[in-house]
């Protein structure tokens, strides 16, 4: 038998819910490039991300010079 601490005079622990993630998600990405004859190349990109109740976009756009 367990001896008794004061702590446990308040009685048993509480439980708490935590966060329910969502049972599915959707990602959808897209990169384009485009090419021009003086070394120069462009690159955009997006990303999308859609789950319940929650959307998610992004992007970039980079410009490479080769040399």
């Amino acid at each position: 038998m367990r001896q008794r601490r004061p702590y446990d005079l308040l009685g048993t622990s509480f439980q708490t819910t935590g966060f329910q993630p969502a049972p599915s998600s959707f990602n959808l990405g897209l990169r384009l490039e485009f090419f021009d004859k003086k070394n120069l190349t462009l690159l955009v990109d997006m990303d999308t991300a859609f789950k319940e109740d929650y959307y998610e976009g992004g992007g970039s756009l980079t410009a490479k010079y080769s040399f």
